[in-house]
């Protein structure tokens, strides 16, 4: 049966509704028409950017079911004079573009609206096809304005915060689901066995939150890669629940993850003991919203490499390492890659590949060193991770599989595992590549031997993982034990081997005996990892590791430097204070380069690298890792080369052999990039068997040129300050919260102090047992102690108990009771309370009475163990110094005062800051015992008297005055009238020297201290730059001829009065019927006769540097105007508000971008007040 209602009866509706839209504003077109004459030549709708000139679209309308001949449209629109059809049958609906005479699909409308033309006449029917028409012209508008069909893709932070909110609902559902099934005794166990092979301990507070995160996560990227899997195989399952459906989410994905191992994958999609608990019923509107989420945007749109970075952010920085996640900047693996990897056809490990940022750039680097014919299967086959925990290790998986999922070869040799369980030449044991059956056989691979290994240690001391997992240091001793101790036992102590036990003996018995490896306990766990991770290394392989830069400097990098020293050439030390490497990291970093060589000719041969990196490596290398991936490499090799071959350009050529000589002494080659310092490893190894612990080779990276100069010109005028000086901690009082006191003025007894502890406590106590303290040198600006800059007080009573009771003492007895019932805090100690305070160790063993401190003479000097941009060593008048500082006591007390000015000229300055650590991400530098007593001074005996009294009389008033940031202390004239003569005393000439000095020190400084920021400002930057891309996105598509004036609502033909103006108004004072506008600071900008509606559209109207503003006479209509104008305002912003939050998913940063642009629309605050008022 026919239809009683015609398309061309539609058409013309449809025009009358599109007419309406435009003349609304907000489109580009002025107007849509429909052509009455009959016929297939002319088209159904023709949409007009300016009206009867220039058409921009035309549309093509079907009844429901009927198909439109394309081949005659390019034609139709070259008469039109039209770029853009859109041809549509109420059921399916597509925008194309004519170009060349061809059309190109641009966007599809799969939606199902009428069923005939009859539907036109159902209401809702209608609205539906209207509203759709009106999605369509909105396309169009996008494209008449060279905007994106889709209105916003969102980037990779705004799309992770999908995935984060639905991840923070998921887990106080799943650790609720999680503390319920454990009730089950079997369940409990089996999931304690499997939580701690994860790394996690058993008896950890909050485990159960912390396995419901794992959970969520696990979940959350598995979501993420099957919609990346997807694009390639359209045959899985469509992960979109029907809003009809009662079938659970959970049902939804199992079958989905079960179809996906069934393919390929299985290492991703096998369940976890986690996963076997199934899902609560809770979680099930979590998890649809979360996949409307991921389907409300085209999730075929985004770029692989988004969505692997997507995976890196999705975990907050501050959960990451409780999950074993650690990442690493690509440009720096690639930067440590290219030192390692050279052949396309050898085997590379990363021990502790978290989420696989090293195993992604082996693929890539091994994938261009073999011109790209390797294979997918091939290149995995070459690339081998370990990790303790499953979740990381997890996403080191799925990233590789992501490096080719259309490739059914895929075979990631990834280990969950401790790396110190495994042994070189091991089988282990992985899931196969699909699962026919749930009981499936594992394949068997053994471990090669490497030619490279490279990774990002993690950094944390084996002793904090020892109070966790006790025996931990024994397991991991024993398994660097079972390959070094018979190739190298002097890297150990041990008591019942015999010393002329033979190679082959130890080898036998390596895991049987009870050895300790020579390292401080205070190692991080990195140090363990280099020992055991040379092991699987072959000769002449190399291994590039990032780590805290700690070992340079510190006490336990004396055995980790003497290993290397033995059993490697030591390729470069690169380490850079023009960027942060890690955002997240408490530490500073370096990334070592060492090639495994057993020949000591060889060794020491070598030339030692170390590098400063001078420019951020974003501007060292290529961005794009895909399209740039040749030039990256490329650009990579030469970096590299240039590091390598520095000792080239520093050795002098022996013209009788026609060969480079062995380097000597210290050589520096600089370039735009690099400032490269080269040290033959024989030096270094002399170096460090004559220093130990002292030899520093952190300052051989930082440490200008002028340093080493002033070594080699007067080394063997400077003596360590232990020579010449005892140095000593302050007074440990070992209870601060009882010792230290703070007062508050006069007791009310004669001979008392009214004071406070940091417990609270407050009484009286006798000044006999008061001293003056000093705990900060933070308000100590001059570098000589008066007494007054001391803020606390010392409790030191000498008496005992009985004396204390003859003298009188009561406030002292008093404050000693009130002690004797205090606890320490416990800090540390799970589950206690702390010790009294009478029975803590370091009261109670060397002491006549807990509360005695014994009484000793303060030190001449005092030095701050914490350093920021102040440099200086105050002369104590007599005051007692905290732990906080070292006193320095100088031995021969006739020139005290002169070593004193020694030790604060900038000299020794410079000295101080390449000998302090410079481990501390805070950008302070760290001046312990041993650095302050190996420091470098000027032997005083050998200065002339006369110099020494004009060292000393400059030093006399210097001391005096406050001491300045070091950039602005070198430029005051005492300061340089000092070091000059510092320096004549050395016989150095200060015009060559002084300047070197200062600009090499407040270079370090400034590097020291900007590093930090430059961290902390990073993400801060990029979360910046990505709210800006949000906010110019949406103020784009729903503001791009900006808000209306408040003028546009006036009715036509109203009479108006006008309002002088000095200023720009934002609210207003009343007195009856008189307005004072006020600005922004207050101040009066003009007056008006009227009605709070006038004064408003006065404040709406006004322009910035107008001086003249129009309001209706009439405050009804003024009223009736700023009503409307307000209520457009509102709409508004909610549309803003509902775009902005579709984008970021996060209310607080909606509110804020939508107020923002607001105000950069011009809105008054008051404006900006009624828009947010929704």
């Amino acid at each position: 049966m026919a239809s009683s209602i015609t398309e061309r009866e539609v058409a013309a509706d449809l025009k009358e509704e599109l007419n309406q839209y435009i003349q609304q504003g907000g489109t580009p077109f002025s107007a849509a028409t429909v052509e009455n004459r009959a016929g297939t030549r002319y088209p159904d709708i023709t949409i007009w950017s300016q009206f009867p000139k220039q058409a921009f679209a035309f549309w093509e309308l079907k009844a429901p079911g009927l198909q439109e001949d394309l081949s005659v449209l390019p034609r139709k629109a070259e008469m039109v004079g039209a770029r853009y059809v859109v041809v549509w049958n109420f059921q399916n609906g597509t925008l194309y573009e004519v170009e060349d005479g061809k059309l190109e699909e641009l966007k599809t409308y799969p939606i199902p609206l009428m069923n005939s033309l009859e539907d036109w006449a159902v209401v809702h029917k209608r609205i539906a096809v209207v509203n759709q028409a009106k999605n369509i012209l909105e396309d169009l508008s996008r494209l008449a304005r060279n905007l994106s069909l889709m209105p916003y893709v969102p980037d990779k932070l705004y799309f992770t915060s999908i995935l984060q909110n639905a991840i923070e609902s998921l887990v106080p559902v799943l650790q609720a689901h999680i503390f319920q099934q454990k009730k089950n005794h079997q369940v409990r166990n089996d999931l304690d066995r499997w939580t701690v092979k994860q790394g996690y301990p058993t008896g950890l507070p909050g485990l159960d939150e912390l396995l419901a995160r794992h959970w969520a996560y696990s979940l959350a990227v598995r979501i993420l890669f099957y919609f990346t899997v997807r694009r390639y195989f359209p045959n899985l399952p469509h992960l979109k629940p029907l809003p009809e459906s009662q079938k659970p989410v959970a049902d939804l994905l199992q079958e989905a993850f079960s179809k996906a191992q069934a393919v390929d994958w299985q290492a991703v999609f096998e369940k976890s003991p986690l996963d076997e608990l199934g899902l609560p019923p809770e979680a099930d509107l979590i998890l649809r919203n979360l996949l409307d989420g991921f389907t409300q945007y085209d999730f075929s749109q985004l770029k692989e490499d988004v969505i692997g970075q997507i995976m890196e952010g999705l975990i907050p920085e501050d959960e990451r390492h409780a999950l074993g996640q650690y990442f690493t900047r690509e440009d720096l693996v690639d930067f440590i890659t290219g030192f390692v990897v050279h052949d396309e056809n050898a085997f590379y490990i990363d021990p502790t590949c978290g989420s696989g940022t090293f195993l992604n750039r082996l693929y890539s680097r091994l994938r261009w060193r073999s011109s790209y014919r390797a294979t997918h299967g091939q290149l995995l086959e070459k690339i081998w991770g370990v990790d303790i925990a499953h979740f990381p290790a997890e996403l080191a998986t799925i990233n590789l599989f992501r490096q080719n999922v259309r490739e059914l070869d895929n075979f990631p040799r990834i280990v969950v595992k401790d790396f110190f369980d495994i042994r070189p030449g091991e089988t282990l044991a992985f899931p196969p590549l699909k699962a026919d059956s749930p009981n499936y056989n594992k394949i068997q691979v053994q471990l090669p031997t490497f030619e490279g290994i490279v990774g990002n240690f993690p950094y944390i001391r084996q002793e904090l993982i020892e109070r966790q997992n006790k025996g931990y240091k024994k397991k991991i001793t024993q398994a660097i034990a079972s390959q070094w101790l018979w190739q190298d036992p002097d890297l150990f102590k041990f008591k019942e081997v015999k010393s002329q036990a033979s190679k082959a003996w130890l080898k036998e018995h390596a895991q049987d005996l009870d050895v300790e490896l020579r390292l401080s306990g205070q190692a991080d766990i990195y140090a363990y990892l280099f020992y055991h991770a040379a092991a699987f290394l072959k000769e002449g392989g190399r291994l590039g590791v990032v780590t805290s830069n700690a070992w340079l400097d510190v006490a336990y990098g004396v055995e980790l430097k003497r290993f290397f020293l033995r059993h490697f050439k030591i390729v470069a030390v690169v380490a850079s204070w023009c960027e942060p490497w890690f955002q997240d990291a408490a530490v500073n970093t370096a990334f070592t380069i060492l090639e495994r060589c057993e020949d000591a000719q060889e060794r020491a041969a070598n030339a030692v690298r170390f590098v400063k990196v001078k420019q951020p490596l974003a501007d060292l290398l290529p961005a794009d890792l895909m399209l740039q991936e040749n030039t990256r490499w490329q650009k990579v090799d030469a970096l590299v080369s240039q590091i390598e071959s520095a000792d080239a350009h520093a050795s002098k050529l022996d013209l009788q052999t026609g060969k480079l000589q062995p380097l000597q002494g210290v050589q520096t080659v600089e370039s735009d990039a690099f400032r490269i310092r080269l040290v033959p490893q024989a030096e270094l190894e002399q170096e460090l068997n004559t220093k130990g612990e002292n030899a520093k080779w952190g300052l051989y990276i930082r440490a200008p040129q002028v340093y080493f100069d002033i070594l080699r010109e007067a080394g063997d005028k400077l003596v360590p300050l232990s020579e010449v000086a005892d140095v000593r901690f302050g007074i440990k009082t070992g209870i601060n919260d009882f010792f230290y006191l703070e007062p508050l003025g006069p007791g009310d007894k004669p001979g008392t102090l009214r004071v406070k502890n940091s417990r609270g406590w407050i009484g009286e106590i006798e000044e006999a047992c008061l001293r003056p303290a000093l705990i900060s040198l933070r308000e100590v600006k001059p570098l000589s102690l008066t007494g007054e800059e001391s803020r606390w007080l010392l409790f030191q009573c000498p008496y005992e108990i009985e004396e204390i009771n003859a003298l009188g003492l009561k406030g002292a007895l008093d404050y000693i009771r009130w002690g004797e019932a205090q606890r320490t805090s416990g800090r540390g100690r799970v589950g206690t309370t702390g010790v009294l305070f009478p029975n803590v160790k370091t009261v109670s063993s060397h002491r006549p009475e807990w509360f005695n401190l014994p009484a000793r003479k303060p030190g001449d000097v005092v030095s701050n163990r914490f350093i920021g941009e102040r440099f200086g060593f105050p002369v104590n008048s007599g005051l007692v110094i905290s732990d906080t500082f070292f006193e320095i006591s100088f031995n021969d007390k006739n020139i005290s005062n002169l070593y004193t000015a020694l030790l604060n000229s900038t000299i020794t300055f410079l000295f101080t800051e390449l000998r302090g650590r410079q481990t501390w991400a805070q950008g302070v530098l760290y001046l312990y015992g041993p650095e302050l007593r190996d420091l470098p001074i000027l032997d005083a005996s050998l200065i002339p008297l006369a110099l020494q009294e004009r060292i000393n009389g400059i030093f006399n008033k210097l001391k005096l005055r406050s001491i300045k940031p070091i950039a602005q202390e070198i430029k005051q004239k005492d300061r340089q009238a000092l070091d000059a003569a510092v320096l004549e005393a050395l016989g150095l000439d200060p015009k060559r020297y002084l300047p070197q000095i200062y600009q090499g020190l407040v270079e370090m400084v400034n590097e020291r201290l900007t590093l930090p920021k430059l961290r902390r400002s990073r993400q801060k930057r990029e979360q910046h730059a990505s709210s800006e891309q949000v906010k110019a996105n949406v103020q784009q598509e729903l503001l791009p001829n900006g808000l209306k004036r408040i003028g546009a609502f006036l009715p036509h033909s109203v009479e108006m009065m006008r309002v002088p103006l000095t200023g720009k108004p934002q609210t207003w004072t009343t007195f009856f019927t008189e307005f004072t506008l006020l600005d922004a600071e207050g101040k009066e900008v003009g007056k008006l006769q009227g009605s709070e509606a006038q004064a408003r559209y006065a404040i709406y109207a006004a322009m910035p540097g107008q001086y003249l503003v129009e309001i209706p006479a009439d405050p009804i209509v003024a009223g009736q105007t700023v009503q409307h104008y307000e209520q457009y305002l509102r709409e508004e912003a909610r549309k803003l508000h509902e775009r902005t939050l579709q984008a970021t998913k996060d209310f607080k940063q909606t509110d804020r971008i939508v107020k923002e642009i607001l105000e950069a629309q011009g809105l008054p605050a008051l404006a900006v007040s009624e828009a947010l008022s929704v």
